[in-house]
């Protein structure tokens, strides 16, 4: 008598997120220097918007048996149960075929896919439409051959989901000399890609996405907190962005406010727009790019002085 036996899916830890360490080059702006460094090397307090294995709720999942004729799976939907992942309707295991899993989360997400270039490499392609950087997009594959005499219950299928976008903060430092001086950084944004594809369904399909002409603003909030003097450790930008990975030729532009005080007033506020290019955002890669604010890139002067002494007055 044939056995039939239910396919358990399993979703497993998310790999971890890449930290970068090379030094870019920004262009225009006024002289204020961003590099991305480790992230453990900055004070962590940003909101973080990326989906780990504690926060992943759910997924679609796409499976052939064998070749594309052999549908298992069709973007069925996978959802959490405590320590399960449940899914209707039950579908089983079958001896001597190979099975190919895809699976994309979250649910109901802002991607499509369109599956008529989808086969045992992949899903197909993605497309994906970025609103304001805080839905992360997962993706996973699996292949499984079961036996020829399949006599006991198999093992649950293992996705490890990789992210297919960047994520990005922001850190300010200060080299103001005096105490005197505080300065609060507001208002981060920076423009990226707001729509893109990816064609899963390749061996390389790693190597990158394919972008639209659109453009979003993509907001980081204001600075955690406020910047004194020599604050050479810096605070983040309230919150994590996660933006569509795109080529080192690609044209970023960041803009901030930035308010300097005297004590407690308001001395001078300095709106700032640079550019960033010539650095490549990669999948399931955290950038933390780091300013650090001084007197000579704000295009500020010192007061100085000069000194005279009267001359006494004789008097007969």
């Amino acid at each position: 008598m044939k056995k039939l036996f239910v396919i358990v899916l399993a979703a497993i830890g998310m790999v971890s997120c890449m930290n970068t360490d090379e030094v870019i080059e920004v262009k225009g702006g006024d002289a204020i220097a961003f590099a991305d460094v480790m992230l453990d090397n900055a004070v962590r307090a940003a909101v973080d918007p990326s989906t780990t294995f504690e926060t992943i709720q759910g997924f679609n999942v796409w499976g052939l048996m064998d070749d594309v004729n052999g549908v298992a799976f069709e973007g069925d939907e996978v959802k959490r149960q405590g320590e399960a992942w449940t899914y209707s309707p039950t579908q089983y295991w079958a001896p001597s075929h190979t099975y190919y899993f895809a699976a994309l989360s979250p649910i109901g997400g802002q991607w499509t896919l369109n599956t008529a270039n989808g086969g045992t490499l992949g899903a197909g392609i993605v497309n994906f439409v970025n609103n304001d950087g805080s839905e992360d997009l997962l993706y996973a594959k699996a292949i499984v051959t079961t036996e020829a005499d399949i006599n006991k219950q198999p093992g649950a299928v293992k996705l490890q989901f990789q992210h297919l976008l960047s994520k990005v903060k922001f850190t300010f430092k200060s080299e103001f000399p005096s105490e005197r001086q505080t300065i609060k950084v507001k208002d981060i944004k920076m423009t990226a890609a707001k729509a893109g594809s990816i064609d899963l369904a390749v061996a390389d399909y790693t190597k990158g996405w394919v972008l639209t002409s659109d453009q979003e603003t993509y907001s980081f909030g204001d600075l955690e907190n406020t910047l004194t003097i020599n604050d050479i450790n810096g605070w983040e930008s309230a919150q994590e962005r996660l933006l569509i990975p795109a080529s080192e030729d690609y044209v970023y532009t960041i803009t901030f406010t930035v308010e300097l005080y005297n004590g407690q007033n308001l001395a001078q506020t300095f709106n700032e727009t640079t550019e960033l290019t010539g650095k490549a955002l990669e999948m399931g890669t955290a950038y933390n790019f780091v300013a650090t604010l001084s007197p000579a890139n704000l295009g500020i002067y010192p007061i100085q002085f000069t000194v005279g002494v009267d001359s006494w007055v004789e008097e007969d």
